[in-house]
């Protein structure tokens, strides 16, 4: 699978023990911590009189994220094929407490499902090989080797961070995370090496594409 660290979100930073403080982009002093995947059960969190928690902003329905991958939609069996996902922030308008409300949505964690029994949860959701600076079929954050061929179908999970505000108060956090999976799953068609050309000889540990 992935693996391997990678740039936080803006506004994200963790702490020496798992914990993740999320600072309000709106207004960078604001922030608070909580430990990713925990759902909020400490309502003594919150600043707030009335703690919000994610489940209160779950019907703003924030976006789904995307799936893509590298190369378009075929990977070589042995060699990574680079899965990318999109998600970013965004601001939904509802009602909140029985009034208008603004929400946040920053995502925080992405989880990924290959399709072949294997899953990643990283911090990004992943950059192009070109982004990055790699060659083809490097590996990413993201990336991942299939060690079979068929059709693999790709999904992903993103975890949302959130924050609210209520007119024109200050941002406030919203205690807890809410996973959003993909609406559409990605399919990608993984071949043998021996399908797919030799630019030079193979050499013993030297991955190349077709050996």
């Amino acid at each position: 699978g992935g693996g391997g660290s990678a740039e936080l979100p803006p506004g994200v930073t963790d702490g020496p023990n798992g914990e993740r403080t999320v600072c309000s982009l709106m207004r960078p002093d604001e922030c608070y911590t909580f430990t990713p995947g925990d759902l909020g059960t400490d309502l003594g969190a919150a600043p707030a009189a009335h703690p919000v928690t994610i489940r209160d902003v779950a019907s703003f329905a924030p976006a789904a994220p995307t799936v893509t991958t590298e190369p378009a939609a075929w990977g070589v069996r042995g060699l990574h094929a680079n899965v990318i996902a999109g998600a970013s922030g965004h601001t939904r308008t509802g009602t909140l407490l029985g009034q208008v409300a603004e929400v946040h949505f920053i995502p925080v964690g992405f989880t990924f499902d290959y399709g072949d029994g294997e899953h990643a949860t990283v911090r990004t959701g992943g950059s192009s090989w070109a982004a990055l600076g790699l060659a083809e079929f490097s590996k990413t954050p993201t990336s991942h080797r299939y060690t079979t061929v068929g059709t693999k179908t790709i999904t992903v999970e993103v975890e949302y961070a959130a924050e609210y505000r209520i007119g024109e108060s200050g941002w406030l956090p919203v205690i807890g995370t809410l996973p959003i999976p993909t609406e559409e799953p990605h399919t990608v068609q993984i071949v043998r090496n021996s399908t797919v050309g030799v630019d030079k000889p193979c050499r013993p540990g030297k991955p190349a594409i077709g050996c």
